[in-house]
């Protein structure tokens, strides 16, 4: 019987591990605190009523483009709400 000759180790190419890109890490969502919602324009809402400024409150809800607070598009909410609390600062 023929010995076999141990083969010979074939040179391994280095293969360079790749590092992960640097991915940009996603911005924290805002608190849900932060987050506008109805209820808060009507407390708001309420503070103008009971002063009597009814007509800044119609005014303020048309310039944004409703006719009424609860059918104000979510999107103007932020909007709505910064308004509202500078109309109600002197009350």
């Amino acid at each position: 019987m023929k010995e076999k000759k141990p083969k010979a180790e074939k040179p391994t190419a280095l293969v360079e591990e790749k590092q992960p890109e640097s991915v940009a890490a996603p911005e924290p969502e805002k608190p849900a605190a932060l987050a506008v919602t109805l209820a808060d324009l009507q407390v708001e809402g309420k503070k103008l009523m009971d002063a009597g400024k009814q007509a800044d409150l119609k005014a303020l809800v048309t310039k944004l483009g409703s006719t009424k607070l609860s059918t104000l598009p979510v999107e103007k909410y932020a909007e709505a709400i910064a308004e509202l609390k500078k109309l109600t600062a002197g009350l």
